[in-house]
C-alpha cells in the first residue's frame, strides 16, 4: 500500500492500482530505473530527481531493459549510458564524455555536467548489481556476481563505491581559457586576444551563434 492525501486525511492506494496505472512495456525495466537513478545502495546522478527522471524514462525505458538481469555485457552498459545521455537531455550523444563536450561548449557548469563515461561505467555496475538482487530476490541463492567486480571497493574492511579509475583532471584542462564575448571578438577586451589565442568551442562566441572574428592578432 501507498500512502497519499493531506496529513490530516490519510488514503492509501493499493500498489496494485499503481501498477495498472503503468504501460506493460515499461514494467519490465522499472526495478532498473529505481537502482540507476539512485536507491539506498546507489547514489542518484547529479540534478536529477525521480520525478524529472521519470518523465524520461517513460520515453527510454527501452534503454534499461536488460539491466539487472544476467552478466552485465558491453551492450547492456553502453544502452544505460545512452540513458544517462537522454536524462542530461543531450538525446544525440552516446556516450556520457560525448554529452560532458556537447553541454561544456553550451556554457553549462560543470556541476551540472553528467559524469564521465568512466564514472558512469562504475555507477551502472552498482545499479546492475542492485537490480539483479532485487529481481532475484524470490530465490533463496541467488548467483550473483562478486561486489567488487560490481563497482565497489574495500576499504578497511568496509564497501566503499569506487566512483573512477582515472587520474584527477590534468593541469591543462583546468587553464583552458574562454572568452565571454557576446559579439565578434574584435574588442581588447576578449580574453582568448589578450592571450593570442584562437577562440574555441566552448567560448560564449560560439553559443551566441556570432561569427567569431578572434585572428589571434599580434597588434593587439
Amino acid at each position: 500500500m501507498m500512502k497519499a492525501g493531506t496529513s490530516k486525511q490519510p488514503k492509501y492506494i493499493p500498489v496494485h492500482e499503481i501498477r495498472r496505472q503503468i504501460p506493460i512495456e515499461q514494467i519490465s525495466s522499472i526495478i532498473a530505473f529505481h537502482a540507476i537513478t539512485g536507491c539506498d545502495s546507489v547514489s542518484q546522478l547529479s540534478g536529477h530527481t525521480k520525478k524529472t527522471a521519470w518523465r524520461v524514462f517513460q520515453l527510454n525505458h527501452s534503454n534499461l531493459s536488460q539491466l539487472g538481469k544476467g552478466n552485465l555485457t558491453e551492450d547492456i552498459s553502453k544502452s544505460a549510458e545512452k540513458f544517462i545521455c537522454h536524462l542530461y537531455g543531450v538525446p544525440e550523444a552516446q556516450t556520457c564524455d560525448e554529452a560532458r563536450v556537447k553541454l561544456f561548449c553550451r556554457g553549462r557548469p560543470q556541476e551540472s555536467l553528467p559524469p564521465t563515461s568512466d564514472a558512469a561505467q562504475f555507477h551502472i555496475m552498482r545499479s546492475h548489481y542492485q537490480a539483479s538482487v532485487w529481481i532475484n530476490a524470490h530465490t533463496p541463492c541467488p548467483i550473483l556476481p562478486e561486489v567488487t567486480d560490481m563497482g565497489w571497493e574495500r576499504k578497511d574492511g568496509h564497501l566503499s563505491p569506487k566512483l573512477t579509475s582515472l587520474p584527477p583532471i590534468p593541469k591543462a584542462c583546468s587553464e583552458i581559457i574562454a572568452c565571454g564575448c557576446s559579439k565578434d571578438c574584435l574588442s581588447k577586451l576578449c580574453s582568448c586576444r589578450k592571450m593570442h589565442l584562437p577562440c574555441i568551442e566552448t567560448c560564449k562566441c560560439h553559443v551566441h551563434g556570432d561569427e567569431c572574428r578572434n585572428t589571434v592578432s599580434d597588434d593587439i
